[in-house]
């Protein structure tokens, strides 16, 4: 036994000194792999507690980092929401497909999966649940608490305008999410010898929702200057509100009466609400809904050439910090590209190695990634993260080239993680904001949500140098 740890450590002091690269010990990352999982394990919810937790998920906060008109003062609340749950369901199922050791997974998709029912419906998730209205959403008539609508669980909506602007149509970004994690589950499943079949083409489900034939166009796609009529996927499930004939000054206007009935943009009570009126595109949601494409093998469907495209042109503008509408994370588009990438969408083989570049010319002396000043104080640990995983996407760092910058990054982010007795944790970033004028305003964080990102990135990295040892 200890001839064969001699003989490891040796080959893998070997390793380090020909690739001219400091890995992090082997021992230190198994110990910080477990001592996360043991953190995530702790961290799901047990115990619902109606409007205020629901078991299966994982705690993640709405954070409102400076005042906003309609929208209050800042705050962190807890929300509950499909696609954080969704998310780390995702990465842990994604990493125990890789080790299927690491049995302290699967009881907790178990709980994940079943949480997530309850933001499905018609063949779409919602990023919201259902639930009884709490508070009125007319001036001078009582609250209906029989009427449900998707709002946040505790999230303070003072003004009946948010309260109506709250209860959001279905949106591809979850469904794409919510669908990889059926799948996901399902192969879980199956490694565990069990008989559990999810047949479904996703290919109809999304397409139906795509950039063509629109009477309207998204002032913020408009002013990044976005081609119309792209092919590429729509981020609301739903029809929006046609002008009659459209054009920009009536956009202006449009938007300019957003308060009043006579604007696209305002919302009625009990209606499912498209935010801001019209649909958008978003490079993040392409991503993720070609990732679930991938993830059902459905790498030829339609829309795949459109969305691929419209991504490469944002990646090709080195638009990275206003690529996604709803991601104002830097690197948030690298890591959701090339997941995409590393699963089979061919069509962002140029966009891949733009990105590869991108992430080399980028990374700092001491192995972090950096976002805007304006995004969570340059959001350095959650960019690094997303980073990392990216990097290891692109391929065996010790067969491409890559292995100095993935051992910069992996050993930055082991700096910032926080040991506690047992258990690992990395505090969350911005995964998710309220798209277009609060982007930088209203945005989500969760420590378990980087947490399980680390988890994969680690189980990924453990892969690579298993291959890369040779005896």
């Amino acid at each position: 036994m200890f001839r064969l740890i001699g003989l490891f450590s040796s080959l893998w002091m070997l390793l380090s000194v020909s690739l001219n690269a400091q890995p992090v010990a082997p021992d230190s990352i198994e110990n910080a792999l477990r001592g996360a999982l043991r953190f995530i394990v702790e961290q799901q919810i047990r115990s619902t507690i109606p409007e205020h937790q629901y078991a299966g998920e994982w705690p993640s906060v709405m954070t409102m980092r400076t005042d906003f008109m309609l929208l209050g003062k800042p705050d962190d609340v807890y929300d509950s929401n499909c696609f954080s749950t969704a998310s780390i369901h995702n990465s842990l199922a994604s990493a125990f497909l890789k080790r299927p050791d690491l049995t302290e997974i699967p009881p907790m998709l178990e709980h994940a999966i079943i949480r997530m029912s309850d933001f499905y419906s018609d063949k779409g998730f919602n990023f919201w649940p259902l639930l009884p209205q709490n508070k009125p959403i007319y001036a001078f008539k009582p609250t209906d608490s029989s009427q449900l609508i998707r709002r946040p669980v505790r999230f303070p909506m003072f003004l009946p305008y948010i309260r109506k602007a709250a209860n959001i149509v279905n949106d591809n970004d979850d469904t794409s999410q919510g669908y990889t994690a059926l799948l996901l589950y399902t192969k879980v499943q199956k490694a565990l010898g069990r008989e559990v079949n999810f047949t479904l083409k996703l290919s109809p489900v999304f397409n139906t929702w795509r950039d063509s034939a629109r009477d309207s166009q998204h002032y913020y796609n408009l002013i990044h200057f976005d081609k119309r009529e792209s092919g590429a996927f729509l981020t609301w499930r739903a029809y929006e509100a046609p002008f009659p004939t459209w054009n920009v000054p009536r956009l202006l206007v449009n938007n300019a009466l957003f308060l009043t009935p006579m604007s696209t943009l305002y919302p009625y009570p009990n209606t499912p609400y498209m935010p801001y009126g019209a649909n958008d595109l978003d490079a993040v949601v392409n991503a993720n809904v070609l990732s679930a494409l991938a993830e059902n093998n459905e790498q030829t469907a339609a829309g795949i050439p459109e969305a691929s495209q419209f991504i490469h042109r944002k990646v090709k503008r080195n638009d990275w910090s206003r690529a996604g509408v709803y991601y104002p994370n830097r690197y948030h588009v690298h890591y959701a590209t090339l997941r995409a990438w590393s699963k089979g969408i061919k069509e962002l083989d140029a966009s891949a190695e733009m990105i590869k570049k991108h992430l080399i010319e980028t990374q700092f002396p001491d192995g972090s990634f950096h976002s805007r000043k304006i995004v969570n104080k340059e959001d350095i640990l959650q960019s690094t993260a997303y980073a990392l995983n990216a990097l290891l996407r692109l391929g065996n760092p010790y067969k491409n080239g890559l292995s100095v910058h993935v051992e910069k990054a992996l050993r930055y982010t082991f700096t910032r993680a926080s040991f506690n007795r047992d258990q690992t944790c990395w505090d969350g970033g911005v995964f998710f904001s309220g798209g277009t004028v609060i982007r930088n305003t209203l945005y989500w964080k969760s420590d378990v949500y980087t947490t399980a990102l680390m988890v994969e990135s680690l189980v990924m990295y453990q892969q690579y140098i298993k291959e890369s040892i040779t005896f």
